[in-house]
């Protein structure tokens, strides 16, 4: 379990800005935090800690989701289609 934390660390911290990673990291930024500065001694706790980092941005998911439009992905489709910042203007 510790090697494969240590090679998530790894790819997060390797990968930001390469999607889907970046994409990811903006919808699930608390998760991607813990993870990225897990400390593998706590192995024990991984499990219930993991569970309530993804919960809490499950529960914050729209409003990352506003966030998705400075990934490089969605600067690319808002230039080639600026209709697409009015659906990012309607995200509460």
């Amino acid at each position: 379990m510790t090697f494969a934390v240590q090679n998530i660390q790894k790819w997060i911290n390797d990968n930001k800005k390469k999607t889907p990673v970046e994409e990811l990291l903006v919808l699930l930024p608390s998760t991607a935090q813990y993870l990225a500065h897990f400390d593998p001694e706590k192995i024990t706790s991984f499990p219930t800690e993991l569970k309530q980092y993804i919960q809490d941005d499950l529960n914050h998911l729209v409003d990352n989701a506003y966030n998705l439009k400075t990934t490089t992905l969605f600067r690319t489709l808002i230039i080639n289609h600026p209709e697409l910042e009015l659906a990012f203007d309607a995200i509460p």
